[in-house]
């Protein structure tokens, strides 16, 4: 039988690029989100990750958890990001360990980390320093990986995700900033991290950065550690002056 993953937040924007090359790949998806756009998963759950009872119905059978649910727009109040982006994921964590539901990747970000400072050349995976109340959370999100390994031996890869480019504007604004082209990370390329997080088993915690190819040395983010826990290798690059209708053109 084809693998059973649970993608939280399967409506948003990384959610609508993942499920349907997953399904592609022979990936069974179950999706959570309380938008209602189930066209690219095969079960679909309507709801709210603040509903822990709900949370546990979702976890309940399945061999992995894509955690994506949460609110992403960094200018959020900070309420709205504790409850989506804290509350959410302490409910994730608690209904995979009483259902005894043991393997999770988690999205986290490049903004655990002051991307907007050349103050370090090149990040590692150990390095916390945010700079903002979204940034901030995402810390928090990944001591909550942590501690559930920890504790309850929950495996957890925090996946420190690149900017994936969802509107002309973000484009246009990562365009205008050459500093932050290193944190660019192409649809093609999240495809294939996700990939590699279905078809390579992993054990334990693990922080680690995925961006695409960032052509400069020293790289601005240590991408080691997914290369060797999953063999994720990034093809795609930011180019600024390869803009086209969809986005940045992949190379």
């Amino acid at each position: 039988m084809k693998p059973l993953v649970l993608v939280t937040g399967s409506s948003g924007h990384i959610g609508q690029i993942i499920t349907p090359h997953l399904r592609a790949e022979g990936v069974r998806i179950r999706g959570i989100d309380q938008e209602r756009k189930d066209d690219f998963v095969d079960e679909f759950i309507h709801g709210n990750l603040r509903d822990l009872a709900l949370v546990k119905r979702a976890v309940a059978g399945v061999r992995l958890v894509i955690h994506l649910g949460g609110v992403s727009d960094d200018e959020a109040t900070f309420s709205d990001l504790i409850e989506a982006n804290l509350v959410g994921v302490r409910n994730v964590f608690e209904a995979m360990r009483l259902e005894g539901i043991n393997n999770v990747v988690l999205a986290s970000s490049v903004q655990v980390v002051d991307i907007f400072s050349n103050c370090v050349n090149t990040w590692s995976t150990s390095q916390k320093c945010p700079t903002n109340d979204y940034g901030l959370l995402k810390v928090t999100a990944e001591d909550i990986g942590n501690m559930y390994y920890r504790m309850h031996d929950i495996n957890c890869i925090a996946a420190r995700l690149g900017w994936i480019p969802k509107s002309e504007k973000e484009l246009k604004e990562l365009t205008s900033q050459p500093m932050l082209w290193s944190t660019y990370l192409s649809e093609g390329d999240l495809c294939r991290f996700f990939s590699c997080c279905t078809q390579k088993p992993f054990i334990g915690f693990q922080v680690i950065y995925v961006v695409s190819r960032q052509n400069r040395q020293p790289p601005r983010f240590d991408v080691t550690a997914a290369s060797k826990l999953l063999g994720y290798e990034p093809r795609d690059s930011f180019r600024a002056e390869t803009l086209s209708k969809k986005g940045v053109d992949r190379v």
